[in-house]
């Protein structure tokens, strides 16, 4: 899949950017610029959308990718990033309330 067909599937050239300066290089061991996506890939990518509308950065998803790369023992540190990112949005939630 072209990143012309990812965009027509609504994924932004945003999400695109941070998946190919962020993520791909590290998980895939594709160089940035290659030019099809493959389905483990559009995981991946679908991924980088989700963390990203979370409010994650761009450091912080390669910072989740990296830590996933490396399987299990991650998975407590990988939920606290994720914990850590809920609270943060439930406290601008509660501060617009106010």
């Amino acid at each position: 899949m072209t990143a012309a067909e990812m965009e027509e599937r609504g994924i932004s050239q945003n999400v695109l950017t941070i998946y190919e300066e962020q993520v791909r290089e590290c998980v895939c061991h594709k160089e940035p610029g290659e030019n099809e996506y493959d389905d483990r890939e559009l995981e991946m990518i679908t991924m980088v959308m989700t963390l990203n509308k979370f409010g994650f950065g761009a450091q912080e998803i390669a910072d989740y990718f990296c830590l996933a790369q490396r399987g299990q023992e991650t998975k407590t540190e990988r939920i606290r990033m994720l914990t850590r990112q809920r609270r943060c949005i439930l406290d601008e939630i509660h501060q617009k309330e106010k």
